[in-house]
This record gives structure tokens, sequence and C-alpha cells, in this order.
């Protein structure tokens, strides 16, 4: 199934493509003259402005394109990109990300970034419930079931991460570790409450599962990857049921 196409890129009677040629630069002056309450005239005004580098021209043509039309997604998400990536100022992009969020769009380049600036708010719960939506509508999205993964782990719903990396399927990405590193966060988590409640035989179980990588997360254990964290977690149970030289051997593994 094929995800539902991008509005992001309003379209156009005048260009076939994205105007760039100096040609189409004369006819857009032209046509926001003709049409000055159109925006998705002044959304390519901007884009135009942007391929020149020019930030404050092309802010002034979004922000023109908004007030011409609300609902104008892509010229929010131009905006709410400029104020995060550029600027930095999560504050001034959530708007903007919420306005095309608002009008329906769905593109995963934009729940990417909006998710981002979510984080970057601490609205954790919020981002959450972006991420569930957009896994509900699109479960084959590969990225954003990425995002959902540390997502669910950043609210501390580590049974429910694990769920998911356990049956989603993942494509392999050169470098990528992120999973591996939310697998054994999830497991450990889960090891360290089963201590709390002194269930020693469900936290071993847990701390050997987070040594071990679902191959259906894409990729393996790293030759460089730090065990301590869990070593010391099957130490501590050890030593906590009285095994004082099982304890120490892996205290030493993960020292």
């Amino acid at each position: 199934r094929r995800p539902p196409r991008s509005t992001l890129f309003p379209s156009t009677t005048l260009f076939r493509s994205r105007p760039h040629r100096w040609e189409e630069a004369a006819v857009l002056e032209w046509a926001a003259k003709e049409r000055p309450d159109s925006g998705v005239i002044h959304y390519w005004v901007g884009c135009l402005a942007q391929r020149g580098k020019n930030d404050a021209a092309s802010r002034k043509a979004w922000l023109r394109a908004v007030q011409c039309e609300p609902k104008l997604a892509g010229a929010h998400r131009n905006l709410g990109y400029q104020w995060f990536f550029n600027e930095r100022d999560s504050v001034k992009a959530w708007p903007h990300y919420k306005a095309a969020l608002a009008a329906g769009e769905t593109d995963p380049h934009l729940i990417e970034e909006a998710q981002f600036v979510l984080c970057h708010l601490g609205k954790l719960n919020e981002r959450l419930a972006l991420l569930q939506a957009s896994y509900k509508r699109d479960p084959a999205c590969d990225k954003l079931t990425r995002f959902l993964v540390c997502a669910l782990c950043d609210t501390g719903r580590y049974a429910e991460a694990v769920k998911l990396m356990r049956t989603a399927e993942f494509s392999p990405w050169e470098g990528e570790r992120t999973l591996a590193i939310r697998y054994a966060e999830a497991m450990t988590a889960m090891a360290r409450l089963a201590l709390r409640k002194a269930r020693f035989d469900e936290a071993e179980k847990l701390y050997n599962q987070a040594l071990e990588i679902p191959e259906n997360l894409g990729h393996a254990r790293s030759v460089l990857g730090n065990d301590a964290h869990v070593l010391y977690g099957l130490g501590l149970s050890a030593w906590m049921q009285g095994d004082a030289s099982l304890a120490d051997a892996y205290w030493e593994r993960a020292a």
C-alpha cells in the first residue's frame, strides 16, 4: 500500500516543477503582483528566496502565504523548520508545525521534524501520541516506527517498546545502532523493576535477553558495544541471592 501523496508542495498551474530559473522568477514576481492574496504564489516566492539562501526574504514570503491561506501546510512547515533547525527556537517553531499537522498533512518528513520539536519542548506524551497515530496510519514507515520505539522508551513504556521491536520488521541501516541501544535499555529497565520486586529469575532472564539483539531489528551486535550495565545488573541479581562469587565474576567483566 502506497502512503498518501504529500501536499507539502502546493501545486500551481504556473510551473511543472519547483521554480528555479530566471524566467520562472520573473513569472513569480508578476504573479505576486497580479494575485497578492494567493498563498501558493507567496509560498513559491519564499522557496525561490530560500534557494538563494535569503532566510529573511523567504520567511517574509511564507508568513504572507499563511496570512493569505492559514491552512497552507507547506508554508507552515518551512517556517517551523527555519525556527527550529536554523534558529534553534522550538517555542516559535511548534505553532507552525502544529498548524501544518492540523491541516491534515501526514508527510513522514513533517512528522519526523514535529516529533523532534515536541521532544525539545519536553512534550513527550504529545510526541508519543503523534507517532502512535502515524504508526496506526502507516505501520510500514520504517523511520517513524524507530522514533515510536524511542518515544515509548522515553515515557517509560518499555514493555510496549520491546513488543514493537520484536514484531516490526526494520530495514538495515549502515551505522544504525539506535534500536540495539533502545532494546538493551528497555530490557534492563524491566529487569531492574523485577529486581526491586525480588523476582530474581525474571530479572536474570531479562538481563540475558538484553545481550541478544533480535534479527528483525536489521543489524547485529556491535563489536564495540558496551554491556557493562547489563553485566552489573546480573551481578547485582546474583549478590542479592547470596552468590557473591558469581556477582564478583559479573562485575569483573563489567569493569
